[in-house]
C-alpha cells in the first residue's frame, strides 16, 4: 500500500508541475486546454472510462477463478481476438466519426459516447454471466466498444487547440488517462477483492465484487460525454478567436 501511495503522489506531483509550468512558459496553450469546456469534459469523461479499463487488467484471473480455464486457453482466445477487434474498432471508429463529422461537429463524440456505452454493457455482462462462451465474447465485444473511443477522443482534442499544441494535449491526456486508469484500478480492485476474500468469499467471487464496483466510475462519467457534446460546437466555432484574443 505505501509503495503503491508513493508511486501515485510522485505521478500526481509531477503532472501538476507540468501543468504549472506550461501555464509560466505557453500560457497560450495552457488557456486552451484548461479553460476549453469541451476539453475538459472529454479527459474527464475519458479518465473514468479508463479506470473501468484498468479494472480490466484483472479479466485473465477472473476467467481463470470463475470458470477453470487454462492460461493458455484464456491467452490463445484472448490474445488473438483482441489483435482483430483492436484493429476492427479503430479503423471502423474512425471512418464511422469521420463521416459523421461531416454532418455534425458532435459526429465523433457520438461514436466516442456508443463506445463508452457499449464498453460499460459487455463489462458488466461479462461480470454477470455464468456461461464461458458469453464471458469470452463480452470480452472482445467491450474491446471491439472501446477501440471506439480512442481515435475519436484524440482527434477531438487535436480539433480544439491550434496545431503547435496537438503534441502537448495529447501527452496531458494521456498523463491523465494513465493517472487514472493503470496506475489506481488495478490497485483498487485489487484491494477491495482482497478485502472480500478476507470476509469469508472465495477468490473468483470477491475478485467479480471488486470488479463489478469499477463500473460505477465509467456510468458516473457519461454525464461528462454529454456535457462536452453540448459545448463542442461552440467551442470549435471560436477557436482561433480565444487563440487570438490569447
Amino acid at each position: 500500500d505505501r509503495l503503491q501511495w508513493i508511486a501515485m503522489g510522485i505521478g500526481v506531483y509531477a503532472a501538476v508541475s507540468w501543468a504549472q509550468g506550461l501555464a509560466a512558459k505557453d500560457p497560450v496553450i495552457f488557456s486552451m486546454i484548461f479553460r476549453c469546456k469541451t476539453l475538459i469534459y472529454l479527459m474527464a469523461g475519458m479518465a473514468t472510462l479508463l479506470f473501468m479499463m484498468g479494472a480490466f487488467f484483472w479479466k485473465i484471473p477472473y476467467l481463470q477463478r470463475n470458470y477453470g480455464v487454462s492460461a493458455s486457453e484464456v491467452g490463445a482466445i484472448l490474445g488473438v481476438g483482441s489483435i482483430i477487434t483492436g484493429l476492427i474498432g479503430v479503423l471502423a471508429g474512425g471512418v464511422l466519426a469521420d463521416r459523421l463529422r461531416a454532418y455534425t461537429s458532435s459526429g465523433k463524440l457520438y461514436v466516442l459516447l456508443a463506445g463508452m456505452v457499449g464498453s460499460i454493457f459487455c463489462f458488466f455482462i461479462l461480470l454477470t454471466t455464468k456461461q464461458l462462451y458469453v464471458a469470452y465474447a463480452a470480452t472482445l465485444l467491450l474491446g471491439l466498444s472501446f477501440s471506439f473511443t480512442i481515435p475519436t477522443a484524440l482527434t477531438t482534442l487535436n480539433d480544439l487547440v491550434i496545431p503547435r499544441g496537438r503534441a502537448t494535449v495529447s501527452a496531458f491526456y494521456v498523463m491523465l488517462v494513465t493517472l487514472s486508469g493503470p496506475a489506481l484500478a488495478p490497485y483498487i480492485v485489487g484491494v477491495l477483492s482482497d478485502a472480500l476474500a478476507a470476509t469469508g468469499a472465495n477468490t473468483g467471487e470477491a475478485l467479480r465484487q471488486g470488479m463489478l464496483w469499477a463500473i460505477v466510475v465509467p456510468v458516473a462519467g457519461i454525464g461528462f460525454i454529454v456535457l462536452s457534446i453540448r459545448h463542442i460546437e461552440s467551442d470549435e466555432a471560436s477557436l482561433l478567436d480565444r487563440a487570438r484574443a490569447l
